[in-house]
């Protein structure tokens, strides 16, 4: 009889020590470039999505063509979006990249911390 008392204290008290996590402490993101074409970021939002990364630039030669038209779009839909550049660091300078991006990751203020990866 004593240990099914405690096997059965042991399940309450593990029950009352997993935590949950509000959905707020796990926001579901994404990252987009040209290579997934046209966006639809509403049907993404109402999916639960709430951040997006979008390329802005590659190395130090391009630019991602479709980088303006996604961070409209995001901001459109009421995204929190950020841009990044994707870092080539066989090819040359973190700092060349850096600026490569800067200069061309449009004139918009981003809301998340722009990165490279």
């Amino acid at each position: 009889m004593r240990t099914i008392g405690f096997v059965i204290l042991a399940a309450a008290s593990l029950a009352v020590a997993t935590p949950t996590l509000d959905k707020r402490a796990a926001p579901s993101g994404i990252d987009v470039s040209h290579f997934q074409g046209a966006v639809d970021f509403n049907t993404a939002k109402a999916n639960g999505i709430v951040f997006t990364y979008i390329k802005a630039t590659e190395g130090t030669t391009f630019i991602d063509p479709e980088f303006n038209t996604n961070f409209v779009a995001a901001t459109n839909a009421g995204l929190i979006r950020g841009g990044y550049l994707f870092a080539h660091p066989d090819i040359s300078s973190g700092a060349t990249q850096a600026d490569f991006f800067l200069a061309h990751g449009g004139t918009y203020a981003f809301r998340l911390p722009s990165s490279a990866c």
